[in-house]
């Protein structure tokens, strides 16, 4: 499966990302073909094909691989993420106009061809600024702007691009997140603030919250959110 597995994105040989959408995706097997046949690659189609597992090469002082570490995301991650993953990667690869006027957004705030330098620049500040967000989460800088508005313009685009049916209720959970800066990391920092509080959630969470994937983690926490903001 993991040779067979179709990817949405892959390095090519100069080591530059193949952007979505690219009109076509090949799986591990034909990149081999290319000679693409890298860890790299089996290691994203490992994860795309099982999304809440990650491995990760462990190396040593000469950065030879000497083992591998394996990372399952039991908690944290909101119960939305797999299916709104898909929607957006689907849109862009599929809906033209979606696609389109995603990547206009973008060159608004200041994300323009690739190959320019001042890209790269500004890619790795809106890495960083989200890398160490400091609690700030959305409230970052993005580009020429702010992450919270970028989020805000983003999802008027995903609701067009979802406007009725069962995938505009699935996307719901990315909506509320875009517009009100509730991210599920948020969520968790905000209710789960020590180490006692993270493991009694684990420990009596009633595994139904589990069956409706169309809310974010401030849909299914939203009263008990409201008590403890009130409370700080």
């Amino acid at each position: 499966d993991v040779f067979n597995n179709s990817l949405y994105m892959h390095y090519d040989q100069d080591g530059n990302l193949v952007r979505v959408p690219a009109g076509h995706w090949q799986s591990f097997e034909k990149l081999a073909t290319q000679g693409l046949n890298n860890m790299t690659h089996y290691f994203l189609s490992q994860s795309v094909l099982w999304p809440d597992v990650k491995i990760a090469g462990l190396r040593d002082e000469n950065n030879n691989v000497t083992n591998h570490r394996f990372e399952a995301r039991m908690f944290g991650v909101g119960i939305h993420q797999h299916q709104t993953a898909l929607l957006i990667t689907a849109g862009l690869a599929h809906d033209k106009n979606f696609a389109a006027q995603t990547d206009a957004l973008l060159e608004r705030y200041g994300f323009i061809s690739a190959a320019d330098e001042r890209n790269r620049t500004t890619l790795k500040n809106a890495y960083e600024a989200a890398k160490h967000h400091d609690n700030h989460f959305m409230d970052i800088p993005f580009g020429t702007g702010q992450m919270a508005d970028f989020a805000k313009e983003f999802a008027d685009l995903l609701e067009d691009a979802y406007p009725t049916g069962a995938l505009r209720k699935a996307i719901t959970p990315a909506l509320h997140i875009c517009r009100t800066g509730w991210t599920d990391g948020k969520v968790n920092r905000t209710l789960f603030q020590t180490l006692e509080e993270t493991l009694d959630q684990q420990r009596t969470y009633d595994p139904a919250i589990f069956e409706n994937p169309n809310q974010c983690g401030y849909m299914l926490h939203e009263n008990r959110l409201k008590d403890r903001v009130i409370a700080c």
